[in-house]
């Protein structure tokens, strides 16, 4: 057994405390979604899954998407607002780009959506 100060353990303050975590990796977000928008996507968006090689973003609790649509290798590229991956449907926003960029920015309404997004860091 090892006490505080014994030859085993040289630390003689008070105990230490324990490292608290929220309770769920849920209560974090990734990426944050502003914005006056038709419909409402706004919200935390953790990270999901994968899609052409770079990750999806979920909203919390909700069935709504943030992915990478490559349309031809190397480009153009969409970041889209979708409630699907992989083919958007409307309504969806997107970010166009004709190099690769990261999710964070603009989104454009297209398709029955109205309003227009922002994509940022927390």
């Amino acid at each position: 057994m090892r006490t505080v100060g014994s030859i085993f353990s040289p630390y003689t303050g008070p105990p230490l405390k324990r490292r608290v975590r929220k309770k769920y990796a849920t209560d974090y977000a990734d990426l944050i979604v502003s914005g006056t928008l038709t419909p409402d996507v706004t919200g935390n968006y953790k990270e999901h899954g994968i899609e052409e090689g770079q990750p999806t973003y979920k909203k919390i609790n909700e069935l709504w998407f943030i992915w990478l649509d490559e349309i031809i290798p190397g480009g153009p590229y969409y970041w889209t607002i979708n409630p699907r991956v992989g083919v958007p449907i409307p309504p969806y926003w997107e970010k166009f780009s004709v190099s690769f960029e990261p999710p964070t920015g603009i989104y454009v309404a297209r398709s029955g959506a109205f309003g227009t997004a922002t994509v940022s860091l927390p």
